[in-house]
């Protein structure tokens, strides 16, 4: 009796199925996690020695200790940028005004602020900028002494500021500067400010 010939279609079934069989394998090998590396060494006075991969014997006096190579995960928390800035040339009151605000909703921040200042007394005259940063109830005040025009750099004078607080609300961090004994024109030619926003507030 001379034997059937397999069908066509059954020998593709057949060697789908395989291929099938070998890419799913191929693929749950990639995937799978793969185990942490331990390492193993010896310890004394702080210096680690015969560092391994296996289980080591130490000598008297030297403690055995093992590590994973993938370290536990730290904990995680907010990490927000926030940017404003004014190029605007504005010129400063007699009196502490704004020159710069950034509105922050409720949380722990750094912000840093710096103002590029500059003198154009038409009288040539010395003149007193004080700047201030301020942040719920955090504030940070620097100032700088300018000469006239014709004195020139010293007639320009940049001032940086930087608070670190916590805002149970929404609220804004602001820039306010003043022309304290002000003879003539000190401008704020350029504000910047930035704030980071952070999980939690250390202090020191």
């Amino acid at each position: 009796m001379t034997p059937r010939k397999a069908r066509p279609f059954a020998v593709v079934a057949v060697v789908c199925a395989v291929l099938a069989l070998c890419v799913t394998t191929a693929i749950a090998a990639e995937t799978s996690p793969k185990a942490a590396t331990v390492f193993h060494a010896c310890l004394k006075d702080g210096t680690l020695s015969s560092v391994a991969t296996k289980a080591v014997t130490c000598a008297s006096g030297f403690k055995a200790v093992s590590w994973d190579k993938t370290g536990p995960t730290g904990p995680m928390g907010p990490s927000n940028s926030f940017y404003a800035a004014d190029s605007t040339a504005q010129q400063l009151q007699t009196t502490l005004s704004p020159v710069l605000s950034m509105s922050l909703g409720a949380g722990t921040y750094v912000v840093n602020a710096d103002v590029w200042l500059d003198d154009e007394s038409p009288s040539n005259a010395s003149d007193l900028a004080i700047c201030e940063l301020t942040l719920g109830t955090a504030t940070d005040e620097v100032e700088v002494g300018l000469s006239g025009p014709s004195s020139a750099p010293q007639n320009e004078g940049t001032l940086s500021m930087t608070v670190a607080a916590t805002i149970a609300s929404a609220g804004s961090a602001t820039v306010s500067c003043v022309g304290a004994g002000n003879t003539g024109e000190t401008l704020a030619n350029t504000v910047n400010m930035t704030g980071i926003q952070s999980s939690s507030l250390t202090t020191s």
